[in-house]
């Protein structure tokens, strides 16, 4: 019986973890992009009452 190798699980362990961790960035920064759209709006609005 073929023994898996500790360095062959732990750069599977790490290729997971980096896709879990760009899937939440993504999912984050899309996030962001919605609040900055918003934030945008609001501080047009902001803008014309200090004027």
């Amino acid at each position: 019986m073929p023994q898996t190798s500790p360095i062959m699980w732990t750069t599977m362990l790490i290729m997971i973890t980096i896709m879990i961790y760009q899937m939440n960035s993504t999912m984050k920064f899309e996030q962001e992009m919605k609040k900055k759209k918003k934030m945008k709006k609001e501080n047009k609005i902001s803008i014309k009452f200090k004027w």
